[in-house]
């Protein structure tokens, strides 16, 4: 069964990558353990370089910068490593997209545990 919460994400992190490859940004949803975190960092490809060599050095985000929202004890911790610099409504736009895949992936895990559960007992119906 396509669990409805798990089509959600994909389609959240679809919008997100194609927002992030405007800007020359990728990111990576880490959900391995906890706590759960994405990271977003400058794209590497040579193609996006490039473009970097058309704008000032004081507009240029470092190579291995990174900013990450770590979701721990029910906070949200930002943290950024490195010289990162986009303009605040795209930070905005990112973190509303990390606070929504965090949420839609922790309901398809739990819905998913659930139903898992269930079957283990035998026990089909829901409530």
């Amino acid at each position: 069964m396509k669990i409805k919460e798990f089509y959600l994400y994909s389609e959240a992190a679809e919008k997100l990558e194609s927002l992030l490859a405007e800007n020359n940004l990728v990111f990576t949803f880490h959900r391995q353990a906890y706590p759960i975190y994405m990271t977003v960092s400058p794209d590497t490809d040579v193609s996006a370089q490039m473009e970097l060599y058309t704008t000032g050095e004081d507009d240029v985000s470092a190579r291995d910068a990174k900013l990450s929202f770590i979701f721990q004890d029910g906070d949200i911790i930002v943290r950024t490593d490195s010289r990162l610099i986009i303009p605040d409504a795209l930070m905005s736009k990112i973190k509303g997209f990390a606070k929504k895949m965090h949420y839609l992936y922790l309901q398809a895990y739990f819905r998913e545990s659930m139903e898992r559960a269930g079957a283990e007992k035998g026990n089909t119906s829901q409530e």
